[in-house]
């Protein structure tokens, strides 16, 4: 998961290259969906050869493609395309509150006060921090509020997404569940995106834009998906907020220290207000030791 979390953090870096040289968002997720469900296909069927045995799960892998494929990553590049880095990583951190609302509604999760103030200050600082992402106030900083509204939604449609797909991990092999959901969640982000790919002049693209591409396919989706489904199986849930926490802080530094201009004093607070909303709503007391 450490592995993880730095192929997402530099991916918020090498996307940019991609698309500072006008790539369209949506030829991307198309590349990326192609490339990823061809790798996850010929794999399994050399590697694996698993089947589903139960046909009722076939409705929940459609469920957790749709939340964990098709619109996780059809927001995620187009947000990508229209705010900041910092920004973007940033909101994703949001994810746990997402999975926390899906378990609730679920059941599995219950309603308390603290859970509550930590919902109301991630939600508040993500607020105000889409709202100052605006072009006409933060210019510098290359966040918009509709960027800012898709990465939200990203992370809303990730946490879903990890909760539905867990019991699907313990129950089979990681390889079998990651094939089956790029094969339903890459059909409508191949349809979408389809036009501009067989538009895009690959030609006219530097090694720069170039290197962006092959990160995202290669480190960024077959390696950070298939390390992340495989990890799932063997640590606890909260594990998975530690590396999402890990991502923000990341991407912040090194935007600090390159001079990028996505940060100020503007945004930090908020920055801050987002985190201990998070964790707020993800911190459990551990047990009382036993006394002998």
């Amino acid at each position: 998961m450490s592995f993880v979390a730095i192929f997402y953090g530099v991916n918020y870096f090498t996307l940019k290259w991609a698309f500072a040289e006008n790539v369209s968002s949506f030829a991307l997720l198309a590349l990326r969906c192609m490339t990823a469900t061809l790798f996850f296909v010929v794999y399994h069927k050399v590697a694996i050869k698993e089947k589903i045995k139960d046909k009722k799960d076939y409705f929940r892998l459609a469920l957790a493609a749709l939340f964990g494929v098709t619109l996780n990553q059809t927001m995620f590049l187009w947000g990508m395309s229209l705010t900041s880095r910092v920004n973007a990583s940033v909101l994703m951190i949001t994810t746990p509150i997402f999975v926390f609302l899906m378990a609730w509604l679920l059941k599995e999760e219950r309603i308390t006060i603290r859970k509550l103030a930590g919902l109301a200050l991630s939600f508040a600082g993500a607020t105000a921090l889409i709202l100052l992402g605006s072009e006409s106030k933060l210019q510098i900083s290359g966040a918009s509020i509709q960027g800012d509204v898709l990465i939200t939604l990203n992370a809303a449609s990730y946490g879903i997404y990890l909760v539905l797909v867990r019991p699907l991990l313990l129950r089979y092999n990681t390889f079998t569940i990651i094939k089956w959901l790029f094969i339903f969640g890459s059909i409508p982000n191949i349809a979408i995106g389809i036009g501009p790919l067989l538009s895009m002049p690959f030609e006219q693209l530097s090694y720069w834009g170039i290197f962006g591409i092959v990160f995202l396919i290669l480190f960024a989706t077959i390696f950070a998906y298939g390390l992340n489904a495989w990890a799932m199986k063997r640590v606890p849930s909260s594990a998975v907020g530690v590396y999402i926490y890990v991502q923000p802080v990341f991407v912040t530094l090194i935007s600090a220290i390159s001079g990028l201009g996505e940060v100020n004093w503007q945004t930090i607070p908020f920055i801050f207000l987002i985190f201990a909303g998070v964790w707020l709503v993800s911190w459990r007391r551990l047990p009382s030791p036993s006394k002998s």
